[in-house]
């Protein structure tokens, strides 16, 4: 089925929350933005997710990265622990980030990234709270501390935005109190006792930067990218939507899929779900029974995609690696002066005498024709099989086929990196084997992804 984008409600503006979450690489780049996107509420709601000084350098690129692409990111001056004064870092610094001297929310609330929140009921509890004065959230009888002391469970509470700047300019009577658990009731405040409900959703939808101006003239040609990778593999989709969504609008309509087989695993099946709802951009086959690409999945790729998109056909097709990093636009530039017909471009191999029996797993190209035949030769099966290294399979049904025949060989500008003697290359179309975040940092650093972040884009409050 082909995948849809689905509508987000409007969202008027009524009580405002901030939600500051500091979370794992991939719920921060998955989980956490999907659950509050797909929920909708009466409460106008902004969410950022908080930083201590973000020390390592490839975190440093791929939260920058986070920050430019969502504007979500909010980077503190202090340790990275809640227990150790991360959450008064928090709450004293809302008021000169956000405020300007106004109170620019009715209520500004801290969360754990291990909290699920229903946004809409949170929402509605707080629509019958008073403005001022106000602490909220799951109280804890803490008896066992000191005599009738009453606090807010740590999991998520909210205080009105006057407390926040009671928090402010109380600060010299609260130093040297700042350390231990987070949850200590703001002293000389009123609290408010009340049932736990929980939040509403992220209420920004964004555009990829150029889109307006990229669906208004008509593309040159239509290129389907499908990067072949696994249910779980959530992180590694985050960093591929920043590295497609944060580089230049080619002339090309360039439409990245990520190509799933069966999804199995109950957490996976709920996940990937959301995932697909949020961002349109998951294709899961049918009849493809293993996620192993030398199993049958890239046959099953191919052969789906001209029923897939029988409507509206693309001129080329390409299948890539979730360990590859493409330049989109020197690939379009690539393909501007091709045929559209009869097409095999990507990394060649020579073998066995022939200058390009198959092409590079990592990233290989095919017209749309070329497809349509795969798709509709049942000869593949029964002669060659589609079990096997898939890239040299593909060349192997072409070859028996007679089709394919024109042939481009993109080397050197397509190419495996050696991390202890290769150099990256001026006029790369692809890069291959980036198996970990470092080596994606150090990919986005050096073709310059993070040149133009505003200073900003990532608050950073210093006292």
């Amino acid at each position: 089925m082909k995948p849809q984008r689905l509508p987000l409600p409007p969202v008027p503006a009524a009580a405002l929350l901030l939600l500051p979450v500091a979370l794992l690489a991939a719920l921060l780049l998955v989980v956490y933005p999907n659950e509050f996107a797909l929920q909708a509420s009466l409460a106008g709601v902004d969410v950022r997710f908080v930083f201590c000084r973000v020390g390592s350098p490839e975190d440093r690129v791929l939260v920058s990265l986070e920050a430019m692409a969502y504007g979500d990111v909010v980077e503190l001056d202090c340790p990275e622990n809640m227990d150790n004064g991360k959450t008064h870092a928090y709450f004293s610094s809302v008021p000169r980030l956000f405020g300007g001297g106004e109170a620019a929310y009715d209520f500004v609330m801290k969360a754990d990234d291990d909290t699920f929140f229903r946004l809409p009921e949170l929402a509605e509890s707080l629509s019958r709270a008073p403005r001022r004065d106000l602490y909220y959230g799951c109280m804890v009888p803490c008896d066992y501390v000191r005599g009738s002391n009453e606090y807010m469970s740590g999991m998520g509470y909210l205080l009105s935005w006057d407390l926040v700047e009671w928090i402010v300019a109380a600060a010299a009577e609260i130093e040297g109190r700042t350390g231990g658990p987070d949850t200590t009731s703001p002293g000389g405040t009123r609290a408010r006792t009340s049932s736990y409900r929980t939040p509403s959703p992220c209420t920004s939808s964004r555009t990829t930067a150029g889109a307006e101006t990229t669906a208004a003239r008509e593309p040159e040609f239509r290129l389907l990218v499908g990067v072949l990778t696994t249910p779980s593999r959530y992180e590694r989709r985050g960093i591929l939507r920043l590295a497609y969504a944060l580089q230049p609008a080619p002339a090309a309509q360039v439409d990245v899929r990520f190509v799933l087989c069966d999804v199995t695993d109950a957490a996976d099946a709920v996940l990937v779900a959301a995932e697909a709802a949020r961002h349109g951009d998951i294709l899961v086959l049918d009849g493809c029974s293993t996620e192993n690409m030398n199993d049958g999945k890239t046959h099953a790729y191919l052969s789906s995609v001209p029923r897939l998109f029988a409507s509206s056909p693309y001129d080329y097709v390409m299948k890539a690696d979730d360990d590859t990093y493409l330049r989109v636009a020197a690939l379009a530039d690539e393909l501007r002066g091709k045929p559209r017909d009869d097409v095999y471009l990507g990394y060649g191999y020579a073998m066995g005498g022939q200058p390009m029996p198959f092409m590079h797993g990592m990233g290989y190209v095919v017209s749309w024709d070329v497809a349509r035949w795969v798709s509709a030769n049942e000869d593949i099966v029964r002669r060659s099989g589609t079990r096997g290294h898939e890239d040299r399979l593909v060349g192997r049904w072409l070859n028996a086929g007679g089709r394919g025949r024109n042939r481009y060989n993109l080397k050197p500008r397509m190419y495996d990196i050696n991390w202890d003697m290769d150099e990256f290359r001026p006029n790369t179309i692809a890069v291959h084997r980036l198996k970990n975040n470092r080596r994606w940092a150090a990919v986005f650093r050096h073709f310059n992804v993070t040149v133009g972040i505003k200073p900003s884009t990532a608050a950073r409050p210093h006292n």
